[in-house]
């Protein structure tokens, strides 16, 4: 949940009928910028081994309809010194909106 607030600025929740929700939004994020809204639905991800062939229509995304399916998979977004992670989400009107957080990792001197 932290990755998905500092990288993309946005905040889920399980919500029990629903699924995992986005209930906070940030302004000025990447989320606002893809147009994403608080009560859009997180249906998949596309993670770090799948990057490859995020553009291409075969790209595996993986179902997460709950917190456990997402905890299991936010690891895979990892690498040595990278972040990549796309997520597929659900508008309240049932369109889907596809946001995409990367980012290179800086290692930092342990004092």
């Amino acid at each position: 949940m932290d990755s998905l607030r500092f990288f993309g600025g946005l905040e889920i929740a399980a919500k029990a009928q629903a699924g995992l929700v986005v209930t906070r939004v940030l302004a000025g994020s990447a989320a606002e910028g893809a147009g994403i809204r608080s009560g859009h639905v997180l249906s998949s991800l596309l993670i770090k081994k799948d990057w490859g062939q995020a553009q291409r229509d075969d790209a595996r995304w993986r179902p997460v309809h709950d917190l456990e399916a997402f905890e299991k998979l936010m690891p895979l977004a990892y690498a040595d010194l990278d972040f990549f992670l796309g997520l597929r989400l659900k508008a309240i009107d049932g369109s889907k909106q596809d946001l995409f957080l990367s980012s290179l990792l800086m290692v930092t001197p342990a004092f």
